[in-house]
């Protein structure tokens, strides 16, 4: 099946996704969806005692939002924009291991002691910490679909970082000649496997308006793939005087 990307970065196309988008919906049972079962994705799994909601977020009942099935031939979705004002977190849930089970050798734990003289062994002073994120952003596929598609983030806290829970298919890249270190911004996005995803639900309209606002003030700074159906960050130009 051909994909069709329009350019979608001109004023003309504005209304392009409201009238050309169709997504048909269909509520199934979540129950064997990855985020049943938390533990797959950490080491030293057995030991995890409790989960708890991450006092930051509530987590939602993600069984009550609608789903949407998705019948486009192409297998891949792609970032309706760049950056990352649509994304939403769902849900947030942190771990707690059983600290006196591990050994300073092990994955999880975060802090060991030296050896011991006599068994040349470590003890664990402090576990790391398991978390388990739900977040979602706005996607297309190439058939004309727009989707809110949700994905799951398994990290131990010792690995986080910058772009742990950048969404899917979108990137930040370090911005040169910055006074600031670890200053970053927008860098392109790619295309992501429908499989990396959990389930899709239908775009609300503030999502669409969000999305039409991004997508026009991306067209300062990137340029619109419509072959590929990605954004590529504009190569800057200096903005020094010439003498």
């Amino acid at each position: 099946m051909p994909r069709f990307f329009p350019d979608i970065t001109t004023p003309e196309s504005k209304h392009w996704f409201l009238t050309f988008f169709v997504v048909i919906a269909s509520t199934h049972c979540l129950s064997d969806l990855a985020y049943a079962n938390p533990t797959d994705a950490f080491p030293n799994e057995d030991l995890i005692v409790k989960w708890s909601d991450s006092s930051d977020l509530k987590s939602e009942n993600l069984d009550v939002i609608s789903k949407v099935n998705i019948t486009c031939e192409d297998k891949f979705m792609y970032p309706t924009h760049p950056q990352q004002q649509t994304k939403s977190y769902h849900s947030h849930i942190i771990g707690t291991y059983k600290k006196s089970l591990l050994t300073g050798e092990d994955k999880a734990c975060r802090v060991a002691t030296r050896p011991s003289k006599k068994t040349d062994s470590k003890r664990c002073i402090e576990a790391d910490r398991p978390h388990i994120v739900i977040l979602s952003d706005l996607y297309r596929d190439s058939c004309g679909g727009l989707y809110r598609a949700y994905w799951r983030v398994s990290y131990l806290k010792s690995q986080e970082n910058m772009s742990t829970l950048v969404a899917k298919g979108r990137t930040l890249k370090k911005k040169k000649n910055s006074q600031f270190k670890d200053d970053l911004e927008i860098g392109d996005t790619f295309k992501v496997p429908q499989e990396e995803f959990l389930f899709f639900s239908k775009p609300s309209e503030a999502d669409i308006s969000s999305m039409e606002k991004s997508i026009s003030a991306a067209a300062r700074t990137h340029n619109f793939d419509q072959t590929l159906g990605i954004f590529e960050a504009k190569a800057k130009t200096s903005s020094k005087l010439k003498p």
